[in-house]
């Protein structure tokens, strides 16, 4: 072997994270632990697990319930032309481990109002939001509020975009920065019958890849500043005007009839029970902690039965509204479009107190909320944790599954 010669330059190599850590207050062992969850992998999502995986956070988990179309490939830097037809959660989980081969990370093939299980959201310590519509951002918000989690929401419109940021009860929260008109679109998406809601959702927001590559960088930074304990969007948000760069910091105000700043109710967690335990069993457990027991309230609203209005015919669902296909909303006889009968809270007495959580319809990894007069109880079913960490993870081998 060949002796460096006198004068011939040392070349020290630099350790992956080298230049992260050269800043002061940089903590490259916090990223390493994280635990985030992005609630979304089109192009928004794209650039924030890009980001946050070339930052060395080390466990993602990311949910989305598409598949990968030809729009998204000018826009979404994690996806190829070969890609299509692939799930977004799969595909952009491998990229992110070709990007950070040491990476854990996750995925839930899903609607996040319907198969999204509370039990994520206690899993990780940041949320962010990478959604497109104001319900999901409705159903976030709350789940983010029950369990006590920070989020970073992004939206994104041709040049524009926005970052907000929310820890409620303390600040501000999302439901708080909506006005009237985002109401009305809310309610009249709520308004419609379930198969024109369908409808309704078709389509898709008009977006660019270089806004939503800064709107995601910035969400990644705000994730970064909140697992450093730095100032960060707390109650507030950045809105960025691509055009002529007019862009301002907004600060929000509690909502006067804003329902999410009360104390949040407790959760525990229970590995004894999971989403295969009788309801009636949790209901036992819950009366002893609570002295008596009102009802047992789910995560989500579920449809109990369909009922044609012509031929009156009654089916058995039991499924959130968003898992529904178009095909089972109509009467296989009449054609008639059914009529939906919901269900949110089961009384002690209620026959459905036999059912277990997965037959009502709910995720794995929920949470049960336990109420009598003014106390209550949230009760995670961590027995379902496990196995919803072993089988959700994805490997650079793992063939979509």
């Amino acid at each position: 072997m060949s002796q460096p010669t006198e004068g011939q330059p040392m070349v020290l190599q630099e350790d992956r994270f080298a230049r992260h850590q050269s800043i002061k207050w940089w903590d490259q062992q916090a990223l390493t632990n994280a635990r985030v969850l992005v609630i979304g992998a089109g192009a928004l999502g794209n650039e924030v697990i890009k980001n946050l995986a070339l930052l060395g956070v080390g466990h993602l988990a990311i949910a989305d319930m598409d598949k990968i179309e030809a729009s998204n490939l000018s826009r979404s830097v994690l996806f190829r032309e070969s890609d299509e037809g692939h799930l977004k959660t799969v595909t952009a989980a491998k990229a992110a481990l070709a990007l950070y081969p040491t990476l854990n990370v996750h995925v839930i093939d899903g609607n996040v109002l319907s198969d999204l299980g509370l039990g994520w959201f206690r899993w990780a310590q940041v949320i962010v939001g990478a959604l497109d519509n104001r319900e999901a951002r409705l159903f976030v918000n709350q789940c983010c509020i029950q369990t006590q989690k920070p989020w970073v929401d992004g939206g994104l419109d041709v040049l524009n975009g926005i970052v907000r940021g929310f820890d409620a009860p303390r600040t501000p929260c999302y439901e708080c920065t909506m006005g009237n008109a985002d109401w009305q679109l809310v309610n009249q998406r709520r308004s419609c019958s379930l198969l024109a809601r369908q409808a309704f959702d078709a389509g898709g927001v008009p977006t660019t890849i270089t806004t939503a590559s800064v709107i995601g960088a910035m969400q990644a930074q705000e994730v970064i500043k909140r697992l450093h304990q730095l100032d960060c969007l707390d109650g507030s948000g950045f809105v960025y005007e691509g055009l002529r760069h007019t862009s301002y910091p907004i600060q929000y105000t509690q909502g006067k009839n804003c329902p999410w700043h009360e104390e949040s109710t407790s959760i525990q967690s229970v590995n004894t029970f999971d989403s295969d335990t009788p309801l009636d069993q949790i209901a036992q457990w819950a009366t002893e902690k609570l002295h008596g027991l009102d009802a047992i309230d789910l995560s989500r609203e579920l449809v109990q039965t369909l009922t044609c209005p012509k031929c009156q015919n009654e089916r058995e669902i039991f499924m959130p509204v968003d898992r529904l296909k178009t095909s089972t909303l109509v009467c296989e006889t009449c054609q008639e479009e059914c009529v939906p009968a919901f269900v949110h809270s089961i009384m002690p007495d209620s026959p459905l107190m036999q059912r277990t959580a997965k037959a009502l319809g709910l995720p794995a990894w929920d949470v049960l909320w336990a109420r009598r007069g003014m106390d209550g109880l949230g009760i995670e079913l961590s027995g379902d944790q496990e196995k919803q960490l072993q089988t959700s993870q994805i490997h650079a081998s793992n063939p979509e599954g």
